[in-house]
């Protein structure tokens, strides 16, 4: 998470003034609550979406992990967010004072960077697996689509994620270390370069981080190079035209290429400038490259911050642009949640009314809702006919008569089965 892009930047230059840092700094103040917001009701959506979707493969683990791990990203920067939204008010204290007030946000800084960082590294690794896989199976369709099975993606997802956390396990070793240590826990940096192990394990994190930036940056753009290739060859090759027209392979597989498609650009714009950041600052602090002056550092920080938490806010409508699915279901949500909410009239009218009570030989017609609400409609009403009684002699049958006439039907024998093929009997 790029929260230290200024870590050691003063205003000794001139190339942004103090009032336009802080006019940059307003970018952060607005933009942070937007996404938080956008964020939790696209991740909660995308995944009360896929959990209802029966026909389940590994595209809906992954999604659904993906929507996980980008709501601990945003929520967990929250912290960090009050914390820098008092920095006026800090600065005004006392060093006891200060001291005091940092307290709580240290107590929960280690679990704070830990979760954070391993969420970050989770959503980015499954959109690789996620990559890799879809490459392999339009390399090898038949091999490797039995073998990309739910329970194989739960697996790669649980050990990723462990793997992640194992790898972001400096961060809560270091602040709490510092934290329990009476002589540095006011003052992290002092504790650092006091502490052996830990100066001993700072470069070998740094060089870890720069490392595993770029080589997901660069693995993403190659992985989908070639999946774009090997798609457009095989849409577009003699060997897969069907009459004339391009074979475009079964339809899940198709939008889960949508998806991957539209998930990967979000992350390469997103990512770009965090990259570049810390590539300058680590070949600067390393290799006494060039650098960027204190100032555009901070004048450039919370644009960074924001295009960079843009990746796991932005995920889910990035899916309901490119997936007819995710529109349908949307919109069935939608249905649901409307049927559900109650309709209340101001007037109860004829129509709403679900029980009509007639009083027969009246002229008033009586309603009565489920409310106990009655209304009373006069209403012209013509007599009830009386019905001349019935010769019983009438209600005999046809069939009674011409039974009568003719005399009781021959017996029939019983010594074998009888069919009949409409009007002809046949007796064997």
């Amino acid at each position: 998470m790029p929260d230290d892009f200024n870590r050691s930047a003063t205003t000794t230059d001139a190339t942004y003034s103090t009032e336009q840092i802080e006019s940059a700094y307003n970018v952060k103040w607005i933009c942070y609550p937007i996404l938080l917001i956008l964020g939790t009701v696209g991740n909660l959506l995308n995944m009360l979406i896929l959990s209802g979707i029966k026909s389940r493969n590994s595209t809906n683990v992954y999604l659904a992990f993906v929507a996980t791990a980008d709501l601990v990203v945003l929520w967990f920067h929250l912290p960090q967010h009050i914390h820098d939204s008092e920095e006026s008010y800090v600065s005004t204290l006392s060093t006891e004072a200060r001291a005091k007030y940092e307290v709580p946000f240290r107590q929960f800084e280690g679990i704070q960077r830990w979760g954070q960082e391993t969420a970050i590294q989770l959503s980015d690794w499954t959109l690789l697996i996620f990559s890799c896989e879809r490459l392999l199976t339009s390399l090898r369709p038949f091999y490797f689509r039995e073998r990309c099975s739910v329970n194989t993606a739960i697996v790669m997802e649980c050990v990723l994620l462990f793997l992640c956390m194992l790898f972001n396990l400096y961060g809560p070793v270091q602040s709490y270390y510092c934290l329990g240590t009476p002589e540095y826990a006011s003052n992290e940096t002092v504790c650092i370069q006091n502490t052996e192990w830990l100066a001993n394990w700072v470069p070998v994190e740094e060089r870890a981080t720069i490392v595993v930036v770029i080589f997901k940056f660069v693995a993403m753009i190659a992985l989908n190079s070639a999946l774009a290739c090997t798609l457009y060859h095989s849409w577009h090759s003699t060997a897969s035209l069907k009459n004339g027209a391009p074979f475009h392979g079964p339809e899940p597989y198709v939008k889960s290429n949508r998806i991957l498609g539209a998930s990967t650009l979000l992350y390469l714009a997103a990512q770009l400038p965090s990259l570049v950041m810390k590539i300058i600052m680590y070949s600067h602090d390393h290799y006494g490259g060039a650098t960027l002056s204190d100032s555009t550092q901070q004048f450039a920080t919370p644009f960074v911050q924001m295009t960079f938490l843009a990746n796991y806010a932005l995920n889910f409508y990035i899916y309901f642009s490119v997936s007819k699915r995710f529109r349908e279901e949307v919109r069935s949500i939608r249905r649901r949640f409307a049927r559900k909410s109650p309709r209340q009239s101001p007037k109860s009218s004829v129509g709403d009314l679900p029980l009509r009570v007639m009083v027969a030989g009246s002229s008033q017609l009586t309603l009565v809702s489920q409310s106990s609400v009655c209304e009373t409609l006069d209403m012209v009403m013509s007599p009830t006919p009386t019905l001349a009684p019935i010769p019983e002699i009438e209600i005999e049958s046809d069939v009674e008569s011409e039974q009568d006439e003719k005399g009781p039907p021959p017996p029939r024998g019983r010594s074998g089965p009888r069919f009949s093929i409409g009007n002809i009997e046949l007796q064997r």
